[in-house]
């Protein structure tokens, strides 16, 4: 790889984390899990010999839901910053954090991936149990968060 290259390439990743900072991060390990799940589901459909056009339509179904999902996480905490932030006379103690729409990108990123280590199980690649405990763990403390987001808006 060339020195242009390689400085286009930083130049790149250092005006995105610019301008998106820790979301952005968040936003590109989601399409990446995305992408490493997508690509070790058709592996997997591959080697058994059951790739299906339809399979594939639907599975993408789903991916656009959870795209659908985040977005619609993040116009939520937009939303909520803009209506309690313009509210005349209200003023609260405490800033407004983007919350909801990170923690729903996070709870779906961990889910690609805990899909992509059972994609990498069926083909036969021994999975460490520790790296299946991790993404459970994970998975169930970005569950309880999200729950006492909850419980703190009621």
């Amino acid at each position: 790889m060339g020195q242009n290259t390689k400085a286009t390439i930083t130049a790149i990743i250092s005006g995105f984390s610019a301008l998106f900072g820790w979301h952005g991060w968040l936003a590109l390990l989601f399409v990446a899990g995305m992408t490493l799940d997508i690509a070790t589901g058709v592996t997997v459909a591959g080697v058994r010999g059951e790739w299906k056009s339809s399979t594939m339509c639907k599975g993408l179904a789903h991916k656009m839901g959870a795209v659908f999902a985040v977005a619609a996480a993040l116009l939520f905490d937009a939303i909520l910053v803009l209506v309690i932030g313009n509210l005349p006379g209200v003023r609260l103690p405490f800033a407004i954090p983007a919350l909801l729409g990170p923690l729903t990108m996070v709870w779906y990123t961990i889910a690609e991936f805990g899909s992509i280590l059972e994609n990498v199980g069926q083909l036969g690649v021994p999975v460490p149990g520790f790296l299946k405990k991790a993404i459970k763990l994970l998975h169930t403390a970005v569950d309880s968060a999200g729950e006492a987001t909850d419980k703190q808006s009621q």
